[in-house]
């Protein structure tokens, strides 16, 4: 049984595990697809959104649900809630899996929740047969790590974007700013769509720098996002700048904000002061900025990697273009002996959506243990630990 989460946190996880269905063998797996500690439901919700799809294994669905949903809603004498926190969430995993009379699981996850995989391998990792960490948050890293190897990615996402634009996507407007300005192209770029006043209503409100640093930043993660973004240009530099707005709003709200943090600022280093959170380059900033409220919250004990025996396989992907938590990262971090670090090049936070990526998570969960060679892929086995 494959236990499969999307991410988050503060998605709207119902839509995320429509589009992000795990391209695996549902002959020989049965998926259940949850999305503890990330979603906007209401606290003490529990359970899994779909109980299972790819149901050749037969079993009694029905009545399986009912049982995660005992497990999972807190009884009259007792105080558990699911609060949203990855302790939490780890502890309504193993309650799922029990409801479920399942010995062992594998698990697939995505984003934040690998960092919910991580937390439960550490207390629950002999009920885990193999785990797939997919764009990992990678908590041990240092907030200076991060924001070095996340601004390498953003420039790398950058170049790649206008370079797209200017070749085949973008109007003959746009392209003369991008291409005349070759040592400051987006500083360029974005003071040009700025001062041509582009409206985004009915009103005098006009497209702001922020709303297109937020823009830009959102379409790194999703490269199905670029021929909007081109479009975007285009139709500011006509004074419609609704699309770029757009996309810019729903980067930020399009989630619960309060969850996000809660989530987030939990589980990675941050600077304990607001001041911390400020860059030069206006994409970074951006990224360092939605993060500032972490000044004020508190990190949670996360688990060591390295359990006292032998953990479960690990496969841990993220691509060198990911802005979020890049492929640079997991290169830092101190994963345990043996576990397979795998390059992609997936134009995107995740590899949701990459037929590369999915033939490679494909292959781990229903490969044979001397099968578990991954070098035609980008993969490589991890050295002892570091620390």
């Amino acid at each position: 049984m494959v236990i499969f989460h999307p991410g988050g946190p503060g998605i709207e996880a119902r839509s995320a595990l429509l589009t992000s269905i795990p391209d695996i063998d549902y002959d020989d797996s049965v998926v259940v697809a949850w999305d503890g500690a990330t979603s906007l439901r209401r606290k003490g919700a529990c359970g899994p959104h779909s109980v299972a799809y790819g149901v050749q294994i037969p079993t009694d669905w029905r009545r399986a649900a009912l049982a995660v949903g005992a497990e999972c809603v807190p009884g009259p004498l007792t105080e558990t809630t699911w609060a949203g926190t990855v302790s939490d969430a780890a502890e309504e995993l193993e309650a799922i899996r029990t409801a479920l009379g399942v010995r062992r699981i594998d698990l697939l996850t995505h984003s934040f929740g690998t960092v919910i995989a991580e937390m439960y391998l550490a207390r629950y990792g002999r009920h885990v047969r193999r785990a797939v960490l997919d764009g990992p948050v990678v908590m041990d890293a240092s907030w200076r790590q991060r924001v070095h190897v996340v601004s390498r990615a953003i420039a790398r996402s950058l170049r790649d974007l206008l370079g797209a634009c200017a070749s085949t996507l973008c109007s003959d407007r746009v392209r003369q700013v991008v291409e005349n300005h070759e040592t400051s192209t987006y500083a360029s770029l974005r003071n040009a769509l700025v001062t041509a006043n582009a409206r985004v209503g009915s009103g005098k409100q006009t497209l702001t720098g922020t709303m297109v640093d937020r823009a830009t930043l959102a379409v790194f993660s999703d490269h199905r996002l670029w021929g909007v973004y081109a479009r975007g240009l285009n139709r500011a530099f006509q004074r419609d700048g609704r699309i770029l707005w757009d996309l810019g709003e729903r980067a930020y709200f399009g989630l619960d904000r309060s969850r996000y943090l809660t989530g987030l600022c939990s589980s990675i280093e941050h600077p304990p002061t607001v001041g911390a959170y400020v860059s030069a380059d206006p994409l970074v900033n951006t990224f360092v900025k939605d993060l500032a409220p972490c000044a004020a919250m508190p990190a949670e004990q996360l688990p060591r990697r390295h359990p006292a025996v032998a953990g479960p396989q690990l496969l841990v992907a993220a691509s060198v273009h990911d802005p979020l938590t890049p492929w640079g990262l997991v290169r830092l971090a101190d994963w345990p002996p043996g576990a397979l670090l795998c390059r992609t090049e997936t134009r995107g936070h995740t590899g949701a959506g990459s037929p590369r990526t999915s033939a490679l998570v494909r292959r781990f969960l229903s490969a044979s243990e001397a099968e578990l060679s991954f070098h035609d892929f980008g993969c490589q086995p991890s050295s002892p630990h570091k620390r």
